[in-house]
């Protein structure tokens, strides 16, 4: 008996509505779709869009950008291009950007000699090369830092790298599949992202569509949870059925499932009887206070941005150099000899870049030792 239609004769007094007409008009079939497709779960006009469009893609062997918000499926339209396409038999490797630490990710990525770096016991490859034949996805790809974007950029034009602290170039055949969450072409303008990468990465484009633009998949997306979480058996009442398709989800299917996974805990006679509703976690409010490398990142984004207009900065290192001085000495209340301990130069450094038409410290100096 399907779970979507009545529960049974003591549920329903208390739920009278009738459901809604997704819940019982009948279900999605996984198995008249492609294998790999039919994880991509429901029959809304827009998921069968996308399923046209991870077919069309796979079988081209070209870079793929995938779009969509945080939690709408991106790495399962990444997995499923890799199935589909004449990499399937080969490696997938997927790594969430976001995720790898600043100082290690060009070693995630193209892998290392022994010695590189302190820590470096052993070589170790990267997960290009892993991914050689085969597929790499690269998750919110707009978080790489802009030195790992640059040689990235070089990888998708060459086809070849170098391990770190390594001295010859390696060729590898791999596909790059890239997905972010965020307006790329923003990032571009603010400088966060380099250009040229994304017009590499830009080849083809897939957009994975929100929940809330699916909202009639919601009965085969809860189906489909049910089982993977060894609850096939248990049945959803109208009201839970009408509070799912009322949500906003701005987790998306993501979201979705942890709510499933959550009502299961408190499910009684095998049966969700409602989704209990919860209050949105407020992050706490906290001043930013900006690091050394994200200045530094700025300021290695205004130069890439500057050089790859034509107009490279005149003077740059000398006008950092001297707001630094002029910076120091005025947090030194006008303490020269603490300024320049801070700045690590002498005196004499530092009071040429005073000196400077460029410089303009907020307070006098004085010779304090």
């Amino acid at each position: 008996m399907p779970w979507a239609q009545s529960i049974s004769s003591n549920l329903a007094g208390r739920n009278s509505m009738s459901p809604p007409t997704e819940w019982t008009d009948g279900q999605f079939d996984s198995t008249v779709v492609a294998p790999p497709l039919g994880r991509l779960v429901g029959r809304s006009t827009a998921i069968q869009r996308l399923r046209r469009r991870v077919q069309a893609v796979a079988m081209r062997d070209v870079r793929t950008l995938i779009m969509g918000p945080s939690g709408s499926g991106k790495e399962l339209v990444a997995e499923a291009i890799h199935a589909l396409s004449r990499r399937r038999l080969a490696a997938f490797e997927a790594v969430n950007c976001a995720a790898l630490p600043r100082d290690l990710a060009e070693s995630e990525l193209f892998g290392h000699e022994r010695g590189a770096f302190t820590g470096a016991g052993a070589r170790r490859r990267g997960l290009f090369e892993l991914a050689d034949g085969g597929t790499i996805f690269l998750d919110e790809v707009s978080e790489l830092p802009l030195d790992v974007q640059a040689k990235l950029l070089r990888v998708l034009e060459l086809l070849r790298f170098r391990r770190v602290g390594g001295e010859e170039d390696l060729r590898v055949d791999v596909r790059v599949l890239a997905a972010s969450n965020q307006n790329l072409t923003a990032r571009v303008a603010t400088g966060h992202f380099r250009g040229d990468l994304f017009h590499r990465l830009d080849v083809a484009t897939i957009v994975v569509p929100s929940l809330a633009e699916r909202r009639e998949d919601i009965p085969d997306l809860v189906r489909h949870f049910l089982r993977q979480l060894g609850a096939p058996h248990v049945q959803v009442s109208t009201t839970a059925q009408m509070q799912l398709q009322s949500r906003e989800w701005p987790g998306n299917v993501r979201e979705l499932r942890n709510t499933i996974e959550r009502a299961l805990v408190f499910a009684r006679d095998a049966v969700i009887d409602s989704i209990e509703a919860r209050d949105p976690v407020e992050p706490p409010v906290t001043s930013y206070t900006p690091t050394m490398d994200v200045a530094i990142q700025g300021v290695v984004a205004a130069f890439t941005s500057a050089v790859d207009s034509g107009s490279p900065p005149r003077n740059l290192l000398t006008t950092i150099e001297c707001a630094l001085a002029a910076t120091a000495l005025t947090l030194a209340r006008g303490n020269k000899a603490l300024a320049a301990r801070w700045l690590d130069i002498d005196r004499k450094t530092l009071s040429r870049r005073l000196a400077s038409k460029r410089t303009r410290p907020a307070v006098a100096a004085r010779e304090d030792l």
